[in-house]
């Protein structure tokens, strides 16, 4: 019985402790300079601007700031607003919870973003959130079509090419088996690559729960690593064409293809 009480208890001690690290308040810090001298305190104080975007009609500007605690060893992104003439600043995101990325306007009233590897919206004022996407959190960029009709969702896919898969009988193996170079990039092994994906989106801004890898079957990755993002896709302005850019690792060939968004 005391086993019993004592697991419980141990238990709940480390869910509270979960809960108590996803409401850690991470954001805008205020300290005091003793010197003119940049310390290391000052630059993690500091928020790092991120992703910016105009609205269509040009009055307000969304932009992206992380903020950073040592304590904690964490940082998070937050979206934050104001008008054009730099008045106004306010941050859209509550402050606690997840991060909230990639902001952009799908009309003047209107911003898609990115929060807990889903794609979501929001009014301009921080309000009728609601999420748009279903991948399972595996959403890794966006890009939505100029007729909003689709969008283009980054995932990460498994690759084999360079280094083997393990056998599916030895779930603990952690060794690996390279059969060529460009099987390491700087911090982490090439086990997997982005590819773009052509999703349909409905009424509501809905986006469909299936879409077509644009890349499948083929030896190529899009985005490329390791500082390549959305910006490496665009569309037409008719929404039919998909262009971007493309790395085949294993021939280390990178060129310019496009892709019919309509068949």
């Amino acid at each position: 019985m005391k086993r019993i009480l004592t697991i419980a208890v141990l238990a709940l001690m480390m869910l509270g402790t979960a809960k108590a690290g996803e409401n850690d308040v991470i954001g805008k810090q205020n300290i005091k300079l003793k010197s003119r001298m940049m310390t290391p305190e000052a630059l993690w104080a500091m928020g790092r601007i991120g992703g910016t975007e105009a609205s269509p009609n040009g009055q307000k500007v969304v932009y992206q700031v992380g903020y950073y605690s040592v304590k904690a060893n964490k940082s998070r992104q937050v979206i934050c607003m104001m008008n054009a003439d730099g008045s106004e600043q306010r941050q859209l995101s509550p402050t606690t919870g997840k991060s909230e990325t990639d902001p952009t306007w799908l009309d003047n009233e209107t911003i898609a973003y990115i929060s807990g590897g889903e794609i979501w919206s929001m009014k301009a004022d921080g309000s009728e959130r609601k999420q748009l996407s279903k991948t399972d959190g595996k959403v890794e960029g966006y890009k939505f079509s100029p007729d909003r009709k689709q969008v283009i969702i980054i995932k990460s896919i498994d690759f084999y090419e360079i280094i083997k898969k393990n056998p599916d009988d030895l779930p603990k193996a952690t060794g690996h088996r390279v059969t060529d170079l460009m099987y390491r990039h700087w911090d982490h092994y090439i086990e997997t690559i982005q590819h773009p994906f052509v999703y349909s989106v409905g009424d509501g801004l809905a986006i469909a729960n299936d879409g077509t890898d644009i890349l499948n079957g083929e030896p190529y990755e899009c985005p490329m690593e390791a500082f390549g993002g959305i910006e490496q896709l665009a569309w037409s302005p008719d929404s039919k064409t998909v262009y971007m850019q493309e790395l085949n690792r294993d021939q280390n060939d990178c060129r310019l293809i496009s892709y019919d968004a309509t068949t």
